[in-house]
């Protein structure tokens, strides 16, 4: 009977052991984690710091990669502060080319005689002969280089939009201490557009450098100066902005035009005066008449619109004939536009 209920006992205690264990080992009670070792613990911050150093590094590259100036044009200030302080310690990598680039320019174009109307013009010239409209920007998905927002695109990789064509323009006025705005909006059309204002002997006006940088880009074309020192009635034909927030622009003084209109006294002194603005790579040429010739310039021709030579008189359209035979690389056309009150002729000289 003892010997009976002793084993009673052992079975009991035995169950119950089993049971103890069985439940520790599902509920992971008891389980011991080793402490990691030095040689671990330093292994595990080694790969973090590598992993910080990795992400701070990766940040670093996106932040000095290219960007486009979405939200406005870019800022020259510190390239034009360099180039005036000869301090180039602050200015990064893409900085130091656009100054390199512009200082480049201005020994090549500018010197110290020239009148401000001159510097602009030769700056004016220099961007639009050194740069191209980035086609890009004229696809389907309008996409464009991220650097041609800026100098950068325009100075060293040669293409620009009307953001890239307007910074630089505002970048080498800032250098020259020529008063310059630079006016972000859109055109007649609703696209986005860019262009700047400019003050030349106290007078201000328009110029859009990137309309006179016609697409494509044929590397011998004479340069255009259509929007080059335009009044505000003449730019809002095709560009769309608050006028009242800015200068008053409304002098021919020291418009293209201006510097460039010859008074003829004798339909033979034309072909020579073209022949000369081929020269001088230009292909606008403004004419007056003498009243003796009986030219009629009786009304203006909308601004993309061209006007029968012969409108104006027989004897001027058959001199665009006969240059365009003597030139046949090139051809011409006219327009009656104005000029501070009146009409004059304007004559365009394209290439082929």
């Amino acid at each position: 009977m003892r010997i009976r209920t002793f084993v009673i006992i052992i079975c009991f205690c035995a169950l119950c052991t089993f049971a103890m264990l069985l439940y520790m080992h599902l509920t992971g009670i008891g389980n011991v984690q080793s402490k990691p070792s030095a040689e671990t613990v330093s292994e595990s911050e080694t790969a973090q710091e590598e992993s910080r150093n990795l992400f701070e590094e990766s940040t670093a590259d996106s932040s000095s990669a290219p960007q486009e100036e979405d939200e406005g044009l870019y800022d020259s200030t510190a390239v034009t502060q360099a180039y005036k302080s000869g301090d180039t310690s602050k200015l990064a990598e893409r900085e130091l080319a656009i100054l390199e680039a512009a200082k480049q320019a201005i020994d090549d174009v500018v010197t110290e005689d020239m009148t401000d109307y001159e510097k602009e013009l030769a700056i004016h010239d220099y961007i639009i002969t050194v740069c191209s409209y980035d086609e890009g920007r004229l696809g389907v998905f309008e996409e464009h280089d991220a650097e041609s927002v800026n100098p950068y695109g325009a100075l060293v990789k040669g293409k620009a939009i009307c953001s890239g064509y307007t910074t630089t323009f505002q970048m080498f006025m800032d250098m020259l201490d020529i008063p310059c705005i630079s006016i972000q909006a859109t055109d007649v059309d609703d696209e986005e557009h860019a262009w700047n204002m400019v003050q030349i002997n106290g007078n201000w006006y328009y110029t859009d450098v990137t309309w006179d940088d016609p697409v494509p880009d044929e590397g011998e074309r004479p340069n255009r100066h259509k929007y080059f020192n335009v009044t505000g009635e003449f730019m809002a034909q095709k560009h769309v902005w608050d006028m009242s927030e800015y200068p008053v622009a409304d002098s021919w003084e020291d418009s293209y035009i201006a510097h460039n209109l010859y008074k003829i006294s004798d339909y033979s002194e034309i072909i020579p005066l073209m022949e000369q603005r081929l020269e001088m790579n230009s292909e606008n040429l403004y004419l007056e008449f003498d009243s003796f010739l009986d030219a009629k310039l009786e009304t203006i021709d909308e601004i993309d619109t061209r006007c029968d030579a012969a409108d104006i008189s027989k004897e001027f359209s058959k001199v665009l004939v006969k240059f365009s035979k003597e030139h046949s690389e090139y051809y011409c056309y006219a327009q009656r536009v104005e000029l501070d009150g009146r009409i004059v002729a304007a004559i365009y000289i394209r290439l082929i």
